[in-house]
């Protein structure tokens, strides 16, 4: 396996990890509203909030 490959597998793996914390991020907020939908400002506050804690 190439250098190529093995770069963009990584790559690849990482980005699916963050849309699935999104998604998480999401769902858990949908769940504990009781309600489907989520508002788009309280998802980028949601999301902002989530990663600031975790670089942190």
């Amino acid at each position: 396996m190439s250098n190529y490959l093995i770069y963009f597998d990584d790559r690849q793996r990482s980005s699916l990890d963050v849309i699935s914390g999104i998604y998480s991020i999401l769902r858990d907020e949908a769940a504990r509203t009781s309600n489907k939908d989520v508002k788009f400002g309280l998802s980028l506050n949601l999301i902002s909030r989530k990663s600031a804690l975790r670089l942190s």
